[in-house]
């Protein structure tokens, strides 16, 4: 998976404001750290009338108990390839997967090694489901909110972008997996790989995914 944030490390301290008055579309589901949490989709049914795409929020994801003031929210989207099943699965499973091993870090743990460790067992459990000859992008997104402010984690294989927008400034926050990116097609190289006409092995056009296990042996990480 891999790992950014605005300021080019793992995380990035956000600073948020309480919201003094709120917008009259709607109420805040957590007023101490934003005014309000929304998602949106547009399917373009108009052209396709088959989406292998997908997205998932689920705020809060884990709050209180040992973690004290901490509140974590979980927010994904998913763009599939050769089918949708994996959208399907993984649409249900990764928040849980995440939230199993956020539950089992210490305080001030290793977020980054969490969602690794989640993106590498849900890749697992679709490889024994079968999942050979499609897949699908992931770009999670994780706020966890303390009385200081918001750290964002974002993690992603694939090429659905996370933008962060701000002050009238639009920053990228994920990394493209693509094999035509000359970075990851050594890496496609030095795995064993290839990359033809753009894509690994002539195949696929992304160089990180969920599932593809046909490719995974041959440079798709």
């Amino acid at each position: 998976a891999g790992l950014r944030s605005p300021a080019g490390g793992v995380a990035s301290a956000l600073n948020a404001a309480p919201a003094a008055v709120l917008p009259p579309w709607g109420g805040c589901a957590r007023p101490q750290t934003a005014v309000m949490v929304s998602q949106a989709q547009d399917p373009n049914q108009e052209f396709r009338n088959y989406m292998e795409d997908g997205y998932k929020v689920v705020d809060p994801l884990l709050e209180g108990g040992r973690r004290g003031d901490d509140s974590w929210g979980f927010f994904a989207v998913y763009d599939g390839h050769g089918g949708r099943s994996e959208v399907d699965y993984v649409e249900q499973k990764l928040h849980e997967v995440v939230l199993g091993e956020l539950r089992q870090l210490p305080p001030n743990g290793d977020v980054k090694g969490a969602l690794v460790t989640a993106f590498k067992k849900i890749d697992g459990q679709l490889a024994m489901l079968g999942a050979w000859n499609s897949g699908c992008t992931c770009t999670v997104a994780v706020a966890r909110r303390q009385a200081s402010g918001v750290t964002l984690y974002v993690a992603n294989v694939g090429d659905s972008r996370a933008v962060l927008c701000g002050g009238g400034v639009a920053k990228r926050v994920s990394i493209d997996h693509r094999a035509i990116d000359a970075s990851e097609a050594r890496r496609v190289q030095e795995e064993g790989g290839m990359v033809r006409h753009g894509r690994v092995g002539g195949q696929l056009s992304v160089s990180r995914s969920l599932g593809d296990h046909n490719l995974k042996g041959s440079g798709v990480s």
